[in-house]
C-alpha cells in the first residue's frame, strides 16, 4: 500500500465520523434540560410572552429540532458557527481570539511532558529495578494520581507566592502590551516582531501552567515508554545487535526506541488532544484566557451556539490529532507499507 492509498482511506473514514459528531453534539446540546431564555433574558422580561417569543425566533429556537439541525449543518458547511447569545458576536470570531492561547499553552505543555515522560520512561526501562527506576516510577505515579487542579494550586503557591521565582496568572504582566497579532501566539508574535522582552514575559507566564500539564501527562507517557521499551529490549534482534559489537547507546537509541515508538506516539497524540480540550481548570486557576474558560462561560449561560461551536471544535481536534497519529503510523510501522 502506498502513502496516497493509505491517506485516502483514512480521509474516507474520517468524513462520516465528522458528520456523526455534528449530529451527536447538536442533540446533546439541545436535550439539556435548560432554557436559554431564562439564562439570557432579564428577570423582568420573563413574564412578557412577546419578548420570549421574539428571543426564541431570533435564535431559531422556535423551529422543530430537525429543522434547527439542518439549518445549523448548512451554515456549518459554509464556515458559519452561528452567533453567541452571550457575547452577540460570531462564535467563530470568539473561538479564533481564544484558541491561540490554548494552543500555546498545550503545545508547551506537551513539549515539556514528552521530555519528562520519555526521559523517565527511558531511565526506568534501562535501569530496571534499581533506585533510578523506583524514583522515576514515583514521579510518574505522582503525575498520574494527583488531581491536576491540586498540582496547579501547589505550583502557584510554592513558586509564585512563596518563592517568587515564577510569573503568576495571565498571559502577560499588566503593564506589558501584547505583541502585534500575527498568529495569536504571544511568544511567536513577539519573536516575529523582534520584541525579546515581551517574548520572555509571555514565556515566563507559560512556565507554571504548562509545567502543571506536563507533570500530569508525563506519568502516562513514562509508563507507556517504560513498558514498550522493556518489551523491545528482550527481543532477539536486540541481542543480535549487541552480539555484533554495537554500543549499548546505539542499540537502545536506534533499534530500541525506534521499534517502541508506536504506542508512545499514540499516547502522545491523545495527551495533546486532552491538553487542548481539557485545560479548563488550569486556565481558570491561572486566569489564562483560552478556549476552556470560554466554554465554561457558555455552559453556565446556556449559550447553545457557543456550546455547539466549542464542542465541535473539541471533537474535531480529537479527530485531527488521531488522523495525524494514523499518518505517522505509516512511517513508523513498515508492515503498513507492505499490506
Amino acid at each position: 500500500m502506498n502513502f496516497l492509498q493509505y491517506f485516502t482511506r483514512r480521509v474516507l473514514l474520517v468524513m462520516p465520523l465528522l458528520l456523526g459528531i455534528t449530529m451527536m453534539a447538536f442533540l446533546i446540546a439541545n436535550l439539556i434540560p435548560a432554557d436559554p431564555t431564562i439564562a439570557n433574558l432579564p428577570p423582568n422580561a420573563l413574564n412578557d410572552e412577546d419578548t420570549i417569543a421574539a428571543f426564541r425566533k431570533k435564535w431559531g429556537l422556535d423551529k422543530p429540532l430537525h429543522e434547527q439541525y439542518l439549518t445549523y449543518l448548512g451554515n456549518l458547511l459554509q464556515g458559519d458557527l452561528g452567533t453567541s447569545i452571550k457575547t452577540r458576536k460570531p462564535v467563530g470570531e470568539d473561538i479564533s481570539r481564544r484558541l491561540p492561547a490554548t494552543i500555546e499553552l498545550a503545545t508547551l505543555g506537551i513539549i515539556f511532558g514528552i521530555a519528562l515522560g520519555v526521559g523517565l520512561g527511558l531511565v526506568s526501562a534501562i535501569w530496571k529495578d534499581t533506585w533510578a527506576d523506583y524514583v522515576a516510577r514515583v514521579i510518574a505515579l505522582i503525575g498520574v494520581s494527583f488531581p491536576v487542579f491540586l498540582i496547579a494550586l501547589i505550583f502557584l503557591n510554592a513558586f509564585y507566592v512563596q518563592l517568587e521565582i515564577a510569573e503568576g496568572p495571565g498571559r502577560l504582566d499588566i503593564i506589558m502590551r501584547p505583541p502585534p497579532t500575527i498568529t495569536g501566539l504571544f511568544t511567536i508574535d513577539a519573536l516575529l516582531a523582534g520584541d525579546l522582552k515581551t517574548f520572555k514575559n509571555a514565556f515566563d507566564h507559560l512556565v507554571l501552567p504548562s509545567s502543571t500539564l506536563a507533570l500530569y501527562i508525563s506519568g502516562i507517557i513514562s509508563r507507556i515508554t517504560r513498558s514498550s521499551l522493556l518489551e523491545v529490549l528482550n527481543q532477539d534482534y536486540m541481542r543480535t545487535a549487541r552480539a555484533k559489537g554495537l554500543r549499548e547507546r546505539y542499540v537502545i537509541g536506534f533499534h530500541g526506541m525506534r521499534n517502541s515508538l508506536i504506542p508512545v506516539v499514540t499516547v502522545i497524540g491523545l495527551s495533546y488532544g486532552n491538553l487542548l480540550v481539557g485545560s479548563i481548570l488550569i486556565e481558570s486557576i491561572f486566569a489564562y484566557p483560552g478556549i476552556g474558560f470560554y466554554m465554561f462561560r457558555a455552559s453556565t449561560s446556556q449559550d447553545f451556539p457557543a456550546i455547539m461551536g466549542v464542542s465541535l471544535l473539541f471533537a474535531f481536534i480529537y479527530v485531527g490529532v488521531n488522523f495525524v497519529v494514523d499518518i505517522l503510523y505509516f512511517f513508523l510501522d513498515p508492515r503498513l507499507r507492505v499490506a
